[in-house]
């Protein structure tokens, strides 16, 4: 997706807690002058404080345990600039979707209900942008996954 996104930004910064897939991301992507991958430790973003425009993360969060969460989307507060937007995805809450697995499984989803993201967000600062929802069938669980939308004021 980064090599998509690059064109139309004025720096990507991607971050991953493998320091094995920043170096595969880092030589595949090595043509593109703007892009730069760093190794983060799954609890905080390795940024400055108010140094980017837009937090972007897919299929991540919803494997952290609830309390990393929360941590990590008050850091995610803490690098955006003001105005700054993060947008994100979470499974939902729905019919057969299974309890939170053990706490140390990073593995297994976390599914939350849409007010649970929203009052988390508003508490640590953010406003409230849109949300939307897209269905996902799997054998035994139906749910929809949201794209949150939020910024920094």
């Amino acid at each position: 997706m980064d090599e998509f996104v690059a064109p139309h930004v004025g720096q990507l910064i991607g971050v991953d807690v493998s320091g094995e897939m920043v170096k595969k991301a880092t030589a595949r992507l090595a043509h593109l002058p703007n892009v730069r991958f760093v190794e983060g430790d799954g609890y905080t973003l390795p940024l400055p404080d108010a140094s980017a425009d837009l937090v972007f993360t897919h299929i991540v969060l919803q494997h952290m345990p609830r309390h990393v969460t929360r941590g990590y989307l008050a850091d995610v507060l803490r690098v955006l600039r003001p105005g700054g937007d993060l947008v994100f995805q979470m499974p939902e809450v729905g019919q057969g979707t299974p309890n939170d697995p053990p706490g140390d499984d990073t593995f297994e989803m976390r599914f939350w209900t849409e007010a649970e993201l929203r009052a988390l967000l508003e508490k640590l600062g953010f406003v409230w942008r849109s949300v939307k929802r897209y269905p996902v069938e799997a054998p035994g669980v139906r749910f929809h996954q949201l794209r949150m939308h939020c910024s920094k004021p």
